[in-house]
């Protein structure tokens, strides 16, 4: 089933390679079915199309802090610190990871 999933967003990009959501999507996917890599270059997309994306970037914080990957955690964090109107559970969640991280 998540395989036609897959396939329908691939399909979709192939026509709209521009399209954020998609790539967004394609990583949610590809967490479930514990592929971290794979999730890890389609949320970088979707930051990459989308900068202000702050689901994407929240996951791309949130994937590279499970995977231990500290570095790719803080960047990321702090990126989504910067996004103007950035909901306050994603505010708030990232500033506890950040001390965690950086031992404050």
């Amino acid at each position: 089933m998540i395989d036609k999933i897959i396939s329908h967003y691939l399909s979709m990009l192939a026509k709209d390679p521009g399209n954020e959501k998609a790539y967004y999507s394609l990583g949610v996917l590809y967490i479930k079915i514990d592929n971290h890599d794979k999730a890890l270059y389609y949320f970088t997309r979707a930051v990459d199309l989308n900068p202000s994306f702050q689901a994407a970037v929240f996951n791309l914080a949130s994937i590279n802090d499970s995977l231990g990957k500290k570095e790719g955690a803080i960047l990321n964090y702090n990126r989504l610190l910067t996004i103007p109107g950035l909901k306050e559970d994603y505010k708030n969640f990232a500033l506890n990871r950040l001390k965690a991280l950086e031992g404050k």
